[in-house]
């Protein structure tokens, strides 16, 4: 959603779209709208509408089309790579804008379903547990051998960031208390077992996290209490699998030339997930075409 409330934005840097309704400000003669200003604190992370959050908001959407306006002005969209730039987040925000028409038909999880899910997750809901957990943020190139020896001879986590302080790695600590509904699938497979003391290294991307649990505390829920939650789960659940089938359906009757080599190769994996032959996905590698279910 929130891209998509840059729609017009985006589609207006391309041409002469106005979002409709009443007016809030004009800037050398062109509206800034209240839709316009709903959608910019929609943007903030629904910032609540103070006045002052109001204000804001309008001010930057004043900046904003100033700028535009020169930008236009000095053909700076006439430039191939803000062109491109634009084109791409055109497409992004229509492509997007388009499978969440499609998700709204998805229907509504039953109460014999949201029942189901969770009795069968009784780690997440009637068994559910707080970890309060200390943490050592660093970056994924400082988890080395060295560091997971002195992780396993360390009797705390001051003496880790000791250890980190005297080798010049950048980290910062941090405490936070996290539930097992919310703990990310498989780090939660690794905490069911462990108990409070213990350390352990996690990786994602570019970041990694030594976390040390402090305390465990159960904090079971009710089903009653638990039913919003899994309703909004499984409906979420049942929205990417509608757009699945779209998407899915659309490659089916799409013809796709892939002209490098490289990028046919890489797709040779994947053939399971492609349109059967005669159904209009072509590979177009090196110059000659080959049916992609080949």
């Amino acid at each position: 959603m929130v891209a998509i409330v840059g729609l017009g934005t985006i589609l207006g840097a391309c041409g002469n779209f106005e979002l409709p309704g009443q007016p809030v400000a004009r800037v050398n003669g062109k509206p800034i709208t209240e839709q316009q200003l709903g959608n910019e604190l929609l943007r903030a992370a629904g910032a609540a509408q103070s006045g002052a959050e109001r204000g804001k908001a309008l001010q930057e959407l004043v900046d904003r089309e100033l700028l535009q306006a020169e930008a236009v002005r000095s053909r700076i969209d006439r430039d191939p790579h803000v062109a491109a730039a634009l084109e791409n987040a055109r497409a992004e925000i229509l492509a997007q804008a388009y499978l969440q028409s499609r998700v709204a038909y998805a229907s509504a999880p039953s109460r014999g379903e949201i029942r189901a899910y969770f009795d069968k997750h009784p780690e997440k809901f009637s068994s559910r547990k707080l970890f309060h957990l200390n943490e050592i943020v660093l970056p994924s190139t400082g988890v080395t051998a060295e560091l997971k020896a002195a992780v396993d001879g360390a009797r705390s986590l001051d003496d880790v960031s000791a250890w980190l302080d005297g080798h010049r790695i950048h980290h910062r600590q941090e405490r936070r208390v996290e539930s097992s509904t919310d703990l990310p699938e498989r780090l939660l497979t690794r905490m069911q077992g462990m108990q409070a003391g213990q350390m352990f290294i996690t990786q994602e991307g570019n970041s990694a996290s030594l976390l040390a649990i402090t305390e465990i505390q159960d904090s079971p829920l009710s089903f009653e209490a638990a039913a919003p939650q899994i309703e909004r789960l499984l409906l979420s659940r049942r929205g990417r699998q509608l757009g699945e089938s779209e998407l899915a359906r659309l490659r089916a009757g799409a013809r796709v030339e892939y002209v490098d080599g490289g990028v046919a190769s890489r797709l040779a994996g994947r053939q399971q997930s492609m349109p059967p032959p005669g159904q209009g996905l072509i590979v177009k590698a090196s110059g000659q075409k080959q049916d992609a279910a080949q």
